[in-house]
């Protein structure tokens, strides 16, 4: 079943995941490479280690030490664009109800956002920096990490 995906005030209904071309892609080529050697990869391509970082905002990634090739980036991009990722993000950005199983937007992007940027939901911008508080991120036992924003004035 097709999921519905918010963007605007139209409603678009994208394939599941395993159902779109990209993906089938991206399962025939994972054939092609789930052999290959690390130090073979490298052994080929003498610019790997440079071509396949990227840097930003005191952020350093490092993909050259997986099992992919320049097809591999080419088909995961397809499947980011045939995915309508841009929009998502975009959508997630202007405040909209992504979260299709909640029906609520996803408000983590608030919890960043810089002093003085504004994310509206209904009617409301949610950008806490009302005053400040702090990011905090715990491990509740057997649970994933989660990050809470801490209003000065809140008391646990």
């Amino acid at each position: 079943m097709a999921t519905p995906v918010g963007t605007g005030t139209k409603s678009q209904r994208i394939e599941p995941l395993t159902k779109r071309k990209a993906w089938k892609a991206l399962q025939t080529h994972h054939k092609q490479v789930r052999e290959l050697h690390l130090r073979s990869l490298f052994a080929d391509d003498l610019k790997r280690a440079e071509r396949m970082t990227a840097q930003a905002v005191g952020l350093f990634l490092d993909y050259s030490k997986n099992r992919i090739t320049d097809e591999t980036v080419k088909l995961l991009i397809e499947l980011a664009e045939e995915s309508g990722l841009r929009s998502r993000i975009d959508a997630m950005f202007r405040g909209e109800k992504i979260n299709t199983t909640e029906k609520r937007a996803v408000l983590h992007v608030a919890l960043r956002a810089p002093k003085g940027a504004s994310i509206v939901v209904d009617g409301e911008n949610v950008v806490p920096w009302k005053g400040a508080g702090s990011l905090i991120s715990f491990r509740p036992a057997g649970a994933e990490y989660v990050t809470v924003f801490m209003r000065r004035d809140s008391h646990f």
